[in-house]
């Protein structure tokens, strides 16, 4: 009866640890798990973080660039002035605050251009120079950002968009939706050791309320990375689009230029091709200012018409 009694309580004490370790491995599985999930929505964001780069450097350097140089050098003309919402209506569905924005950055861009602002001189027109600039007047709000968040939120400062006011393209949420998915999931319940008795059956199942809550957490933070990530691809595909269309007009602008800076001089259709173009760049700008996340990493209403309307300026214009 003795020995009956100590089995049996042998079998009591052995069943929890059994138990444990059952739920540690599965604790472990589920934890993997998470860990590959946030790895899949850091490469998917880095991926379209690369791509935004490179398509908002190309827009500057192939495009923006260019234009304002050439339109720096024509005279009797201001950007206001040019008939651009007849020759490129579609741009009359951006955000009337986004518009504004769009053309003061542009103009900011033919001032610089023109030699008309920090001394640059007329065509020498280049990214490090006008970033170098907006980095003096906005102290290390810009200078601290790179690639497509620097391009950004130069652009929104140019077109008197304030970085503490939200101004600042998409550098407002790119440096969240990073952190979302940088730091590994990490559980404070110390890991999945096979510890013994009572006492570590209670803490797996901590561990796997606590996974719970992360596995929550990271589905709720993954899906505003993913949504991001294709904002992001399709504010690239749109502005790859529109520098396609623009830039193969600058040859045309610049043989205008050429022949004559007087704009005055110029007939009805030789304007409409200089608003047009105009009107490209704008869209162009607006698309780079645009906040297209916003402080809390989820996608804007503002980047949604942004890229709507830029896009439709660009299927009419390549007709």
């Amino acid at each position: 009866m003795e020995w009956r009694t100590t089995a049996r309580e042998s079998t009591n004490r052995a069943l929890p640890l059994v138990e444990a370790r059952q739920l540690a491995r599965r604790n472990e599985s589920n934890h993997q798990q998470l860990e590959r999930n946030r790895v899949k929505a850091q490469g998917l964001f880095q991926s379209a973080r690369d791509d935004l780069d490179q398509s908002f450097g190309s827009a500057f350097d192939d495009f923006l660039a260019p234009f304002a140089s050439q339109f720096a050098k024509l005279k009797n003309v201001d950007l206001g002035e040019l008939r651009v919402l007849e020759e490129v209506p579609e741009l009359a569905e951006l955000d009337v605050a986004m518009r504004q924005v769009a053309v003061s950055a542009v103009r900011g861009l033919t001032s610089l251009a023109g030699g008309t602002a920090a001394g640059a001189s007329a065509g020498a027109l280049t990214f490090s120079a006008v970033g170098a600039f907006a980095a003096a007047s906005t102290g290390t709000a810009i200078s601290s950002l790179s690639g497509a968040a620097a391009t950004s939120a130069t652009l929104a400062w140019l077109g008197g968009g304030s970085l503490a006011a939200g101004g600042g393209g998409v550098a407002v949420g790119t440096t969240v939706l990073a952190g979302v998915v940088a730091a590994p999931v990490l559980l404070a319940a110390g890991g999945f050791l096979y510890w013994q008795g009572r006492k570590s059956l209670q803490a797996q199942r901590e561990l796997a309320l606590e996974l719970e809550r992360a596995e929550a957490q990271l589905t709720v933070d993954c899906m505003r990375v993913r949504l991001a990530s294709t904002r992001y691809v399709d504010a690239a595909r749109v502005l790859r689009e529109l520098v396609r269309v623009g830039s193969s007009r600058l040859p045309a602008l610049g043989a205008l230029v050429d022949r004559s800076t007087d704009f005055a001089t110029y007939s009805r259709d030789e304007r409409a091709a200089v608003a047009e173009l105009a009107g490209l760049a704008q869209a162009a700008a607006a698309v780079v200012a645009c906040p297209l996340v916003d402080e809390h990493g989820t996608v804007t209403e503002v980047g949604h018409t942004t890229l709507a309307a830029a896009e439709a300026a660009a299927v009419a214009q390549a007709r």
